[in-house]
């Protein structure tokens, strides 16, 4: 099978990307490399660490998680919250600590106390909690978490570490009891804040692996995109080992292929292929730069869904491939080991046999 097929509205043959092709500056615009290293640690020795996981509700409705992992693995739990009930002068008193403008505070306090209007059009008056879908409720929420939580921990328990990015926290908890205590302590410091913890949230996640063999219900928990669990690595000798590691999440996965659906490839048959590759690498790289991070083969399958929907596309722009979808994967697995670079993805998934 060549590269070579008849097309209804373009170029009978495929050209592969001129000495024109430029390369994208490493200062383009990618998601950020999360740091997780903490939540990988194992070669350490005590008792199991606990994980704390927080989950609640933003002022949209949204579900928030919020995970703890530990240093040397343990449990977790879930809290949930809703920020409709934070009280209005707790939130001002903070934001009155960073400025002490008068119009600044008069707009929160004005946007804070806005009435709401229903589906009927009546107005509801709002006593406690953040505006719906206002751009400031996040900034509000923010800062309202730095104080509920960010420094009650380092002054109530500094000798529990945490990591909280936006609305996503991390608490390193050195056993269950450590765990369920901390817990405790945040249950009385939300309800002082106006918070109500979710009792159905709340769960033990223990991370498991070789060093800590123990059976709990809960061994994984996600966090900003990745899943933690028990995953089966190799060392640099060879040797497999099983470490509580992180990978792409499912549901962050599933957010991936559907994105790749709603690029519609299938109608895009006026564009060579060459043409996509430029359209939608940019995209595809910062997908690997951030997800593939950490235990890349992970992120396979949802590349290997790519190369799926550039076959469909294939098929739909050259007679020759038309309903033949086995064609059409090794006409582009051809083109994947005759050019790697065209797609980002193609060098991670498509190798060429040794000696060629």
């Amino acid at each position: 099978m060549t590269a070579e097929c008849t097309s209804r509205h373009a170029s009978p043959r495929w050209r592969p990307p001129g000495p024109s092709k430029t390369r994208e500056p490493k200062s383009a615009c990618r998601p950020a490399k999360p740091n997780l290293d903490a939540t990988r640690r194992r070669g350490e020795t005590g008792p199991a660490l606990a994980a704390l996981s927080l989950q609640r509700r933003d002022v949209n409705g949204r579900s928030l998680r919020a995970q703890a992992c530990s240093h040397n693995g343990g449990g977790g739990q879930s809290v949930g919250w809703s920020f409709d009930a934070i009280p209005h002068d707790l939130l001002l008193r903070a934001v009155r600590k960073h400025s002490d403008c008068k119009w600044v505070l008069l707009y929160i306090e004005r946007w804070l106390t806005a009435p709401v209007q229903l589906e009927d059009g009546t107005l509801e008056p709002r006593e406690k909690g953040t505006p719906q879908g206002s751009v400031v409720s996040p900034l509000l929420a923010n800062l309202f978490l730095h104080y509920a939580f960010d420094r009650w921990m380092a002054q109530h328990h500094p000798d529990i570490p945490f990591e909280r990015f936006a609305d996503d926290a991390v608490c390193h908890c050195r056993s269950e009891l450590q765990a369920r205590r901390l817990q405790a302590d945040l249950e009385r410091r939300f309800a002082d804040c106006g918070l109500t913890l979710h009792p159905s949230k709340t769960q033990i996640v223990y991370c498991k692996d070789n060093v800590r063999r123990g059976h709990y219900p809960i061994q994984k928990f996600d966090f900003l995109g990745y899943t933690f669990r028990p995953r089966l690595s190799m060392n640099r000798w060879g040797k497999t080992f099983v470490n509580f590691s992180p990978g792409i999440s499912n549901q962050a996965a599933k957010a991936i292929r559907q994105t790749i659906r709603d690029w519609h490839l299938r109608c895009r048959i006026d564009k060579r292929l060459d043409d996509l590759a430029r359209m939608f690498n940019p995209i595809i790289r910062g997908w690997i730069t951030y997800y593939g991070r950490y235990h890349q083969s992970a992120l396979y399958p949802t590349l290997m869904h790519l190369d799926l929907r550039l076959a469909r596309w294939a098929m739909s722009k050259y007679r020759r491939l038309k309903r033949h979808r086995r064609r059409a994967r090794h006409w582009l697995r051809e083109i994947s080991l005759r050019d790697p670079a065209l797609f980002a993805h193609w060098r991670l998934l498509h190798r060429a046999p040794a000696g060629q």
